[in-house]
């Protein structure tokens, strides 16, 4: 069993940690793909793009450079408190798992919007709240087969920045067999930079792509397939509660409920902007 463990990343320097990390737990094939002009990563293979990517094209090109029969994926703020790619690849032995991801622990340094952030963001994969067989998993910390990702041909490079690809992906991998959380894989995340805007403007960038992601997958279950331009102004009027509705789906304790509440309303706001301008095309 060889697995390749593949790193995108503006600032090779922010891998340092990781890096070391995998080769505390013995992975030889780890691949960093960054911008060209940025430092070289020490202890790992060097792949080189012209100018900043979509993490779509940066962890495909990862992919392609690396030769484990099983391709982990993981962003560069992420540490390991276990062996997660090891643990991660024996539960993916199971013929009916196309695709596991690791659970999100709260680090002791995250701020509180980077709190709230992961409960709402990560629900499903977040230590409060774990869903063992999700609809969709995070490619913060996510590990596939090579053979089922080649399959589906990766990741759609016409998402832009980073987000959505990971939910199109995992959508199209669930038709190799289900996708699975394991809690037993345990990782904590460091975004940078943290705090109230960044977190805000994460969750309204998710909410934006959202639609696309429904428009392109009709398998997935979302009530936007049937709702034509003219609703994007009913679920803004509602987006405070709708917001609050899932917020308290999400069962996060008080203090993280306002927080979560913003995050969940920035988000549906940005699905109405996105689903009036989708249908203008």
């Amino acid at each position: 069993m060889t697995i390749s463990i593949v790193i995108p990343t503006r600032n090779p320097d922010h891998c340092t940690q990781l890096i070391a990390q995998c080769r505390a737990y013995g992975y030889r094939d780890i691949v960093v793909v960054h911008p060209e002009g940025t430092p070289a990563p020490n202890d790992a293979h060097s792949i080189t793009t012209d100018g900043l990517v979509s993490a779509a094209e940066a962890r495909n090109r990862g992919a392609a450079a690396s030769t484990g029969e099983y391709l982990f994926f993981v962003d560069d703020d992420v540490r390991f408190l276990t062996d997660v790619p090891r643990r991660l690849a024996d539960c993916l032995q199971s013929p009916h798992i196309s695709a596991v991801g690791a659970v999100i622990h709260d680090a002791k340094d995250n701020d509180y919007w980077v709190r709230c952030l992961h409960r709402v963001m990560a629900a499903g994969q977040h230590i409060t709240r774990i869903r063992h067989t999700p609809a969709l998993l995070l490619s913060m910390a996510l590990l596939v087969r090579r053979r089922d990702f080649v399959a589906c041909q990766g990741f759609d490079t016409t998402y832009a920045g980073a987000a959505g690809e990971d939910a199109d992906l995992s959508i199209r991998m669930a038709q190799y067999g289900h996708l699975y959380v394991l809690p037993q894989a345990g990782i904590s995340h460091h975004p940078t930079p943290a705090g109230w805007w960044s977190a805000t403007r994460r969750m309204f960038g998710y909410g934006v792509v959202w639609p696309t992601v429904v428009r392109r997958n009709p398998q997935l279950a979302s009530p936007l397939h049937q709702l034509a331009r003219g609703w994007a102004f009913a679920i803004l009027l509602a987006s405070p509660l709708l917001a609050l509705i899932t917020c308290l789906r999400l069962r996060p304790r008080l203090p993280y409920l306002l927080g979560c509440w913003w995050l969940q309303w920035c988000w549906t706001i940005g699905v109405a902007h996105a689903h009036w301008h989708d249908h203008a095309q």
